[in-house]
């Protein structure tokens, strides 16, 4: 299966999506090859100290957006995993944010590397995080090492 082939099957339902984005609330709901969108809700079970959504859940629908994005460009027989992740956290996410969208894009795909972004918005369109993103990738049978 491509990688684009194996996200739809996941919006599909016909294959798992993975653990911490069920745990987290968020949900893979389109994908083309190089872009996907995410839904996510966080609420107040997410917050940090301060009452505001903790970082590590915007880091997290971040690279999940940008990492399949780039996934979305891989044939069958090879598969990505993240090198780096560098995020902005433009306006703080409260637990009555709503539903947030997760979108990811791929800025270059090179035959080892993938450059991709992702940003987070919130339902009237602001941007609230940004990030940028290196994949690797890898031969599917390199992935158990």
């Amino acid at each position: 299966m491509t990688g684009l082939e194996y996200l739809h099957a996941i919006i599909a339902g016909k294959r798992p999506g993975g653990a911490l984005p069920t745990l987290l609330g968020i949900r893979l709901v389109e994908a083309q090859h190089g872009a996907v969108r995410f839904e996510g809700v966080p609420d107040a079970r997410f917050t940090n100290p301060a009452g505001s959504i903790h970082g590590g859940w915007t880091a997290s629908l971040l690279d999940s957006a940008a990492a399949l994005a780039a996934y979305s460009t891989l044939p069958a027989g090879k598969t990505s995993t993240t090198v780096d992740l560098h995020m902005h956290c433009l306006r703080p996410i409260m637990p009555d944010a709503g539903t947030l969208v997760g979108e990811g894009s791929v800025i270059n795909a090179g035959r080892t590397l993938i450059l991709a972004e992702a940003r987070v918005l919130d339902e009237a369109g602001r941007l609230l995080a940004h990030a940028t993103s290196t994949c690797m990738v890898l031969d599917v049978k390199e992935r158990s090492r």
